[in-house]
C-alpha cells in the first residue's frame, strides 16, 4: 500500500514540476511574462510533492 501511495506523490510532484516548467516559458524572447501565472510557485511545489514522497515511504506502515 505505502508504494502504492509514494509512487502517487512521486508521479503527481514530478508532472507538476514538469508541467509548470514548461508553462513558465516565455512565449516570444522579447517578453518575460511566463504563459501561467505562478508558475515559479507551481514548480517548487511539485519539487517539494516528489521530495515528500520519501518521508511518506518512511512514516507509511507496510510490510514492505
Amino acid at each position: 500500500m505505502r508504494k502504492k501511495i509514494t509512487s502517487l506523490f512521486l508521479v503527481v510532484g514530478i508532472s507538476l514540476a514538469a508541467v509548470s516548467f514548461f508553462l513558465a516559458i516565455p512565449p516570444s524572447s522579447i517578453g518575460s511574462s511566463p504563459k501561467m501565472p505562478f508558475a515559479s510557485v507551481t514548480f517548487i511545489l511539485g519539487v517539494i510533492m516528489s521530495f515528500l514522497s520519501a518521508v511518506v515511504y518512511e512514516l507509511t506502515p507496510g510490510k514492505d
